[in-house]
């Protein structure tokens, strides 16, 4: 456009077209760290291209993991991105970095560093007895760590508990069966009366190595309660009335106690696994 005194003059339109780069990406720190994760943080901006991104990660800076890639449009503005991340080993330093990827280029952020929190102690509470009238006997079992204090047990009339004994570790000789791994078994008649709909088994348990074998198995037909913890290849499988839920624990379970507990419903069409009395595993559907 061009104007004067003597008037205003307008040319044709023309068009034009921006160009698109590479993307940009920021690796930001990590948020929400615990024992077993973290959710690793970024900031992108895609520069007009369509553009996929991912997190690399590991205990090194040639990383090794990879979480799944998401696709972000072609946009001009910076946007964040989270993602969560589980698994992770407890007291471990971990290297992430975002890489970010579009038909002009791949972009890879600055790296960054996080630690696991400590491993926290695991304690849990089962019935007292016997129970008179005026005592009894409480129980609990813990998988301590280095340098954890006293044990004790809280107890009162409501839950705001009020009194407080001291726990006493047992000195008994463990009380636990012991298989061969090769043909040694435990039958429990249960007959027609195996729970079909509704259960939740829970047990202690130390192997000595991940083998193809079932830890147990109940109802061998299409009501079918069986578990593998674990299998040879690690993974933990628990399978009830035609449904599975698996998992790989996030450290080894091959020679020290575990304690796990098994819940699935039909009703609820819900599957958990608890281990040493945290869920780690557990599905809807």
């Amino acid at each position: 456009m061009a104007v004067n005194a003597t008037g205003t003059t307008v040319s044709a339109t023309a068009t034009f077209t921006t160009v698109s780069t590479a993307p940009s990406a920021s690796t930001l720190a990590a948020t929400a760290t615990a024992a077993h994760g973290t959710n690793l943080q970024a900031s992108l901006r895609p520069n007009g291209a369509a553009t996929t991104v991912y997190f690399e990660y590991g205990p090194t800076t040639a990383y090794g993991s990879v979480t799944v890639t998401i696709t972000l449009a072609a946009a001009a503005e910076t946007s964040g991105l989270s993602d969560a991340v589980a698994g992770l080993l407890a007291g471990t330093s971990y290297h992430f970095r975002v890489v970010a990827v579009n038909a002009l280029g791949t972009t890879y952020g600055a790296d960054q560093a996080f630690t696991t929190l400590a491993a926290e102690s695991v304690v849990l509470t089962f019935p007292a007895t016997p129970v008179g009238l005026s005592d009894a006997t409480l129980h609990g079992a813990a998988t301590l760590i280095a340098g954890d204090g006293p044990l004790y047990f809280e107890y009162g009339p409501t839950a705001a508990y009020g009194g407080t004994v001291a726990a006493t570790l047992s000195t008994a000789p463990d009380r636990a069966l012991s298989f061969d791994g090769v043909d040694d078994a435990v039958t429990i008649p249960f007959g027609n009366a195996a729970p079909t709909t509704e259960i939740t088994i829970e047990f202690w348990q130390k192997v000595t190595a991940a083998k193809n074998q079932s830890t147990f198995v109940l109802n061998g037909n299409a009501t079918l309660i069986n578990a593998y913890i674990p299998w040879s290849d690690g993974v933990v499988y628990w399978d009830f009335g035609g449904s599975r839920l698996s998992y790989t624990p996030p450290q080894s379970i091959v020679g020290t106690w575990q304690h796990f507990a098994l819940v699935a419903s039909q009703r609820g069409n819900t599957m958990r696994i608890y281990r040493n009395g945290v869920l780690e595993a557990s599905r809807v559907g």
